[in-house]
């Protein structure tokens, strides 16, 4: 019976070793099986492309590409370029459909869209679909990617240079990721007479979204507008530079749990619905926080379940044309509904609040609110709220100013426009030049004034501005830690703007304190044609840049042998070559593609 149990152990033995043997064989093998080629024609990516397979991965090479046609990629593909600025795809000057059509593309109905004037045609119901890491370029066309009812679509380390109306343009979108892109020119007028506009981003009802870590921007003289829609929900919009008149645009619809953050914004926000519509129980409509804005006419909304909070409204006295919120909406009070607290908000314009119509629950409080004499100068009450309008009326007792510290230096300026603004409820706020001060009991609660916590935190593509109170500053590079640092939540990072490709700055997965470790390349900035990879590894799961491929770290810390040092001859190092080589498949899937 012992022999009998001897033997059985020593063949299992034996099975186990030749079957580990033959499983390290086969893993090596496949480690060092070579890619499949690289398309390098117009004609062979249209082939490649339009006639393969589901769920095929086409690598296109270097070059240029001219299009006659889109592209119609399949469910499933992966679409990757040798990087933005390397591989160039656009149409050629025979494909000029300039812009017929754009008229009636008011951006709610399926019948407006035209994706055959686009370089890539989607079609409906493409899923799965990934394209990252080239150029697309078409200044005759209407776009660069459309399509009705994606799901699960992923746009990174693309650059969008030079459209007539979209980068993307999609209608009815759910769980699609847009990271670590470049839009310059990809969203504007177009010559277009009927008061419509495009946008870099177009998206028409889209659900479970996420954009991050993009840069959009536009050449001197032409409007430009960055994220535009029609009713998102469920989506993040965080880590972004924005330098476009509009920054986002998202007007009419019901939007709710859209949330903004740590962004740098150049342009409006523009959120407006005819009479507010519906809150989500328990949740919001826009959730605006941590970002910095530039522009005095930041807000336009009439809107409910709007919470705006913890920003740095940073406003030149050079620049005092707008309200920091303005509603032109006249026709249908909205029940209201905005927080706005703990900003710092320096040199209001014309004002602080202005609405054309009634708006009731609204709330400023904990604020800071430093205003020197602006170029007119502005001496308008920072608030205005219309008493009646169209049959409906303001309740005073919704309307609450408290806890603010409001310093007007030079000229001195009302806190409310008209005298029924006296009946709010306004209280235990420090007043400095406030004109009308006199108006209100503003009893002393003893409850602290101003923010309830610093505001230190950085914005846009990589973390690249530090918000320190009232100071804003590049961020310097490396991006050190401290109370501004990774740990002050960005929350960022989908993967680095670099090219992100072994041994050429693979970016970070991130997760919360942001992307700064990846890739240093920001891209291409305004009017250039390329961003080459930056030179680091990232943090966490990735695989150093400085050689070919030496180590690859997990994120355990644990550092193993990889490809490229020996011939592999020894179990020994067949073993060591071995968890190397699944040290580097790790790696790549710690990070994004």
């Amino acid at each position: 019976m012992q022999s009998s149990l001897k033997l059985q152990s020593l063949v299992s033995s034996r099975r186990l070793r030749q079957v580990s043997a033959l499983a390290l064989l086969g893993s090596v093998a496949l480690l060092s099986r070579p890619a499949s080629a690289a398309v390098t024609s117009a004609a062979e990516l249209v082939d490649a492309v339009n006639s393969g397979a589901a769920g095929a991965t086409i690598d296109i090479a270097a070059g240029t590409f001219e299009l006659t046609a889109p592209l119609h990629p399949k469910v499933g593909m992966k679409l990757k370029g040798a990087g933005m600025g390397k591989t160039i795809l656009r149409n050629a000057a025979s494909w000029a459909p300039g812009n017929a059509g754009l008229d009636g593309d008011g951006g709610a109905t399926r019948s407006s869209i035209d994706c055959s004037k686009y370089l890539f045609d989607l079609g409906e119901g493409t899923t799965d679909l990934v394209i990252s890491d080239l150029t697309l370029s078409g200044p005759t066309l209407h776009g660069a990617i459309c399509g009705v009812t994606p799901n699960n679509l992923e746009l990174t380390r693309i650059e969008f240079k030079t459209f007539l109306w979209a980068g993307l343009r999609t209608f009815i979108m759910t769980g699609a990721k847009i990271h670590d892109n470049v839009f310059f020119d990809a969203g504007n007028k177009a010559n277009v007479t009927s008061g419509s506009s495009g946008g870099a981003l177009y998206l028409t009802y889209a659900d479970g979204i996420d954009i991050s870590g993009n840069r959009f921007g536009r050449s001197a003289g032409i409007d430009g507008y960055g994220i535009k829609g029609r009713e998102l929900r469920n989506a993040h919009i965080h880590g972004n530079t924005i330098d476009t008149d509009f920054s986002i645009e998202l007007p009419f619809e019901g939007d709710h749990t859209v949330e903004i953050d740590h962004n740098y914004l150049a342009g409006t926000i523009s959120i407006p619905k005819w009479g507010g519509g519906p809150v989500p129980k328990g949740g919001y409509t826009f959730h605006v926080h941590h970002n910095y804005l530039k522009s005095t006419y930041s807000f336009e909304y009439q809107r409910n379940g709007v919470e705006i909070d913890s920003n740095l409204f940073d406003f030149r006295v050079e620049q005092d044309y707008g309200n920091l919120i303005s509603s032109f909406d006249s026709v249908t009070a909205a029940p209201g509904g905005t927080k706005m607290h703990d900003n710092l908000i320096r040199n209001p314009g014309r004002g602080l609040y202005w609405n054309e119509g009634v708006y009731n629950n609204f709330a400023f409080y904990n604020n800071h609110v430093k205003g020197d004499t602006t170029v007119t100068p502005r001496t308008d009450g920072l608030f205005e709220f219309r008493p009646a309008r169209n049959g409906d009326s303001t309740n005073w007792s919704t309307i609450v100013i408290r806890d603010n510290i409001i310093e007007l230096t030079g000229t001195q300026r009302p806190l409310m426009r008209n005298d029924e603004g006296h009946s709010a409820v306004v209280e235990n706020n420090l007043f400095t030049g406030v004109s009308d001060a006199s108006a209100y009991g503003n009893a002393d609660t003893g409850k602290p004034r101003g923010p309830l916590t610093p505001l230190c935190f950085r914005v846009g593509v990589q973390d690249e501005w530090t918000i320190d109170g009232f100071t804003f500053s590049k961020t310097p590079s490396p991006v050190p830690g401290g109370a501004c640092g990774p740990g002050a939540g960005t929350g960022t990072s989908q993967g680095g703007v670099g090219q992100g490709a072994v041994g050429q700055g693979a970016s970070s997965q991130g997760g919360v304190g942001g992307n700064a470790q990846g890739g240093t390349s920001q891209g291409p900035g305004p009017g250039s044609t390329g961003g080459n990879a930056g030179a680091g590894a990232g943090a966490g799961a990735g695989v150093t840049g400085s050689s070919q491929n030496d180590t690859s770290s997990s994120d355990s810390g644990c550092t193993c042998s990889a490809l490229g040092n020996g011939s592999g001859r020894s179990a020994g190092h067949l073993a060591t070559l071995l968890l190397g080589g699944l040290g580097l498949l790790f790696s790549r899937r710690g990070r994004s593609a």
